[in-house]
């Protein structure tokens, strides 16, 4: 009985195996070996020196390309030095000084694989179909096709934010004991954020905390004294125009050196970008709304209909290098005296891929606080700053 199962299972002595069995296998072996690999053919640059590079073209511009060597990493050559490019990869050719706007212009920028001599660029978007040239000279940015076409396409709620975190710490123990800490996080989202289009939304937000307390042992004269700063601060703007946008702003703000317990700002207004280069700009923009300030002495207290009036300046230099400023003034239309201003610049120095030393500087003025305190706090920090 036991032989009998194992012979109908397949298993034993007695097993018998259909001859056609082998004969597929070996029939689909062969057929695997005859596909070729679908390897996709590296991208071949050819200098004017006679150096060859194989590996991948990342982009370009009217300037340089910039190719990840297989041999030499990503390296950056000028056009001036080069002979050949051949790339079987998809990109899209963007001409020179063009900003685009929407999918329709999108449709007339040419994609396709891209060769290049001779101070021209060929796109070759499909099979037996007609081939685009562009001269260098009046080409823009060469981004790769995925690239391009995803940034016409919105990267939702939680998408495409650039977060940054800085820490600085302070510790002395002498006559006077002193600690000191200091801290920002910073979430920023720019859509689309890329140099060849025109942003249409910008988002920033940042909370930051500063602490302090200095505490003397002096038998004769004892003491603590203390410094609370947070603050935190939401703002968007969406671009009517390439050069002219509404914003919307709220700021929450704690100083007890200036005995102020809480301040509140809600305003919107709009903005206009004066001047813009490469990798710089510099706006100017115009509020109004509604700021109430609370002190520790409640006798101050201020409920307050204001206008915001400032400029922010941005500049991204080479290798990372980074420098921002603003200033504004706040005027209450309801209660004059009232007024305020503030400002504040930061200067970021790249020391790894992820990391960064920042220098910060902040300013802030309250006219009208209790008798006894400061009407202007300033802060001056320097941070090590985190930024995957």
């Amino acid at each position: 009985m036991k032989a009998n199962i194992l012979r109908e299972a397949g298993m034993g002595t007695g097993a018998v195996t259909s001859p056609a069995r082998p004969l597929m296998v070996c029939a689909v072996a062969a057929l695997l070996l005859s596909i070729p690999a679908l390897a996709v053919e590296p991208d071949v640059l050819i200098c004017t020196s006679g150096e060859k590079f194989i590996g991948e073209l990342k982009s370009a511009t009217s300037a340089a390309i910039t190719f990840n060597s297989q041999a030499a990493g990503e390296i950056t050559v000028p056009w001036s030095k080069v002979k050949e490019l051949n790339s079987t990869h998809r990109f899209a050719v963007i001409p020179k000084n063009v900003k685009i706007s929407g999918g329709e212009e999108a449709k007339k920028v040419p994609e396709g694989t891209i060769s290049a001599a001779d101070k021209r660029i060929e796109i070759k978007p499909e099979a037996k179909t007609a081939v685009h040239t562009v001269a260098i000279a009046d080409s823009g940015h060469v981004v790769d096709a995925k690239s391009f076409q995803s940034s016409f396409k919105s990267p939702g709620l939680f998408g495409g934010w650039s977060p940054s975190v800085s820490l600085g710490v302070s510790t002395v123990f002498a006559t006077q004991d002193d600690r000191s800490f200091d801290g920002d996080v910073t979430l920023t989202r720019v859509v689309p954020d890329v140099d060849w289009r025109n942003i249409s939304d910008r988002t920033t937000i940042d909370i930051s905390a500063s602490y302090a307390k200095t505490h003397s042992t002096l038998a004769t004269n004892p003491a603590t004294v203390k410094a609370y700063i947070y603050e935190g601060d939401l703002e968007h703007e969406r671009y009517l125009v390439p050069r002219l946008f509404g914003y919307g702003e709220m700021t929450f703000d704690h100083n007890y050196s200036q005995n102020l317990s809480m301040a509140q700002t809600y305003v919107g207004g709009l903005g206009l970008a004066v001047w813009k280069a490469t990798g710089q700009e510099l706006d100017l923009k115009g509020s109004l709304g509604y700021v109430q300030r609370r002190y520790y002495k409640s006798g101050f207290n201020k409920d307050l209909f204001a206008s915001t009036f400032g400029e922010v300046y941005r500049n991204k230099r080479k290798h990372g290098i980074e420098f921002h400023e603003e200033l504004s003034f706040i005027p209450a239309w309801n209660d004059s005296p009232a007024y305020a201003a503030a400002g504040k610049a930061g200067l970021s120095v790249p020391i790894s891929e992820n990391f960064s030393l920042d220098f910060n500087a902040k300013d802030s003025y309250l006219h009208g606080v209790p008798g006894g305190y400061k009407k202007n706090s300033s802060e001056f920090s320097v941070d090590i700053s985190y930024s995957p």
